[in-house]
């Protein structure tokens, strides 16, 4: 069984299948939008609203979108949120093994690749190769947005952040200086952990049971955002 795995594109997703479980990526934004592992549940969320279309003013509501090269207009300088490369069309890369995705694009001077590998755990490397001038240093900003799964945001903990462990509620939010956290769903019975040794912070999001666009009526409760970055000017590689 650890042998068998099936790769096949259905319009602009590509998804893997092996004996860890299975993953999907939309190759617009290489967003990653589904994963299964073996024997269990759906792990990311996705509302069944869909989102404004302007980018000034989208936001994400589902997967796993990347954030680059900036995250959101913190020094008034940019009209839009998220970076460049979450709507972009990624091109598929050849992969470095049997239990890879891999995806590239170049953007805003940047050759940009994204590469998912489904083992006992699912590992996502990114990397950022600068193409304008060589040797003169550039700077950016980078987030992995996951939007995650839960039985109910107003019964999970999230543990491992700085300062403590915190409830999910209505509305939750936050910046922490962590790498490492854990969403804890008892209703789901499972324990998701997000290490991420290439980033400063972990950002926590749930939109609140405010009306919005991007959203189904009730979504909110389905879901809460666990978000390795760095996200501001300080924490920029």
């Amino acid at each position: 069984m650890k042998g068998l795995m099936a790769v096949f594109a259905i319009a602009a997703v590509v998804a893997l299948t092996n004996a860890w479980g299975s993953i999907a990526v939309d190759t617009v934004g290489a967003t990653l939008a589904s994963y299964v592992p073996a024997g269990g549940r759906e792990v990311l969320f996705r509302s069944a609203a869909k989102p404004p279309e302007d980018p000034r003013h989208a936001c994400f509501n589902g997967g796993a979108p990347i954030c680059f090269p900036w995250v959101y207009d913190d020094e008034g300088r940019r009209a839009d949120l998220h970076g460049c490369v979450w709507n972009a069309e990624w091109r598929r890369l050849e992969a470095r093994g049997a239990d890879e995705l891999r995806f590239g694009v170049e953007a805003d001077g940047y050759r940009v690749e994204c590469a998912f590998r489904l083992g006992p755990s699912l590992d996502v490397a990114f990397s950022a190769c600068n193409l304008i001038v060589r040797d003169t240093p550039r700077r950016f900003c980078f987030a992995f947005h996951p939007f995650f799964e839960v039985s109910d945001v107003e019964r999970v903990r999230l543990c491992g952040l700085a300062g403590g462990d915190i409830p999910g509620r209505e509305h939750v939010g936050g910046v922490f200086a962590s790498n490492e956290a854990a969403v804890v769903d008892p209703g789901y019975g499972r324990r998701i952990v997000v290490s991420s040794p290439g980033t400063k912070r972990m950002m926590v999001w749930n939109c609140g049971k405010g009306r919005r666009p991007e959203f189904a009526r009730g979504e909110w409760r389905r879901f809460v955002c666990l978000e390795p970055a760095n996200n501001v000017a300080a924490d920029a590689i």
